[in-house]
Order: C-alpha cells, then structure tokens, then sequence
C-alpha cells in the first residue's frame, strides 16, 4: 500500500507522510498490510462491537440526529445516554449496500439508508426483565437509573416520547436511555410515533 500522491489539505498530507514513514518499515514508501493494520490500531482504536439503527423515514433520522445534537451541547451525558459514533451519511450507505436486500430479499437496504452508528449493549431492560428475573434490589437500582435519565432530560425541556423497557439498554453495566426519534422540546408538536410503550405521551 502506497501513499496517496495527491491530497488537497497540506496539513493532512503531512500528517499522513509522517505515519506513512514511521510504520513502513519493511519497504520505504509503502506499508504493508500488517503494517496499516497496527497504524489503524494506535490512530483508531481495534476493534469494537457496534450496533446499527435502520430508519427508514428521514423525518425520523433527522429528528434523532438533532435531539442528540442539542443533547450534545448540554455537556457530558453518557452516563444515561448512549452516544451516537461517527455514521455513514444516507447517500455514502446507499452507494455502499444499497444493492444488498435482507429477510430473503423481501427488505432493499436502499429504503433503509437513514443508518445511526451506536456502542452495542448488553442487553435491554425488556431482556433483563424476562431473561435474568433480577431481585427486587435490582428493579429498584435499574428504575432509579431510568428515573435519572428521564430527569435528566426533562431538566433540558426535552420530552423521550417513547418510554418503554426496549428503549433502556445495559452498557458496561449502566442502564442508558436510546432511541430519540420521537424526542421533543416540551411545548412543541412531536408529530406522531407508533409504538408499544408502556408510557406514551
């Protein structure tokens, strides 16, 4: 593998020609396979589990990516949220996979090219309840964590408008809050949102 001989930012050049020499160690000017592997390691990180959400509805993508934004500028919220990772634009997934199809062909990956990036979790509180019965301390310790979340929005005028055990996973063992789609500043229309929640709006 080669340098790129043209790119338009200097900076980024340099930067890349820098890496480029400190790991070609076998052949100058050109890095091996194994070589770009342990330079994508230390610049990136190895590997992590992610999960992937499918929308279909732009309305509901766009709605999601700008309640995580504004929830982004109220400071450090992982604690009760799940972060959203860098994520491929509709159009980069499109031209990617939009040919591929899923469920045997019934489902074009091209009508789901609206794609959030997320940490995968362990499990949802819908699995914690009905695969590990957890012991009356638990439910108490898992619905204070819910109950924070919540408070935690409402403190920033945004309402979840979607509550229910699916939309609270388990990560590294802290409950968080996902699923922002139908999410709201108070006092403005939310639109509208089909689901089984157990605390509809």
């Amino acid at each position: 593998m080669q340098a790129p001989p043209v790119l338009d930012d200097a900076s980024l050049v340099d930067k890349w020609d820098a890496h480029f020499e400190y790991f070609a160690k076998d052949f100058p000017g050109y890095m091996t396979e194994a070589e770009f592997k342990k330079f994508c390691d230390m610049q990136y990180g190895r590997k992590i589990q992610v999960a992937l959400k499918f929308m279909r509805r732009e309305e509901d993508y766009t709605k999601e990516v700008e309640v995580r934004r504004l929830i982004s500028t109220r400071g450090h919220v992982s604690k009760y949220m799940l972060n959203m990772l860098p994520s491929p634009s509709p159009d980069e997934f499109e031209r990617a996979v939009g040919s591929l199809s899923v469920n045997n062909d019934q489902l074009s990956l091209a009508d789901f090219k609206h794609v959030l990036v997320l940490p995968a979790a362990d499990r949802s509180l819908e699995d914690i309840f009905f695969k590990e019965r957890p012991s009356a301390n638990l439910i108490r310790f898992l619905l204070e964590e819910a109950a924070h979340a919540l408070r935690l929005l409402h403190s920033w005028d945004i309402m979840h408008g979607d509550v229910k055990k699916l939309n609270f996973v388990r990560v590294k063992h802290q409950l968080k809050l996902i699923d922002l789609d139908a999410a709201t500043v108070m006092n403005t229309l939310m639109g509208s949102k089909f689901s089984s929640g157990v605390l509809p709006p």
